[in-house]
């Protein structure tokens, strides 16, 4: 494969605002508990993002 090839990697959706309501957590609380800026975590919500922080997944 030569570098300038694309590969489709698939996508990755993140259901936040559901899990969020289900266990009752603010967008305020997560943000300020995990030192995210809102508009960053407004982002993730949307699945609108190119990279994915890996500490927010642990």
């Amino acid at each position: 494969m030569r570098v300038s090839e694309s590969q489709d990697f698939g996508a990755v959706t993140m259901r936040i605002e559901e899990v969020l309501k289900e266990k009752g957590i603010s967008k305020n609380q997560i943000c300020k508990d995990l030192d995210l800026p809102r508009g960053n975590f407004n982002r993730y919500c949307r699945n609108n993002f190119q990279r994915i922080d890996a500490a927010l997944l642990w």
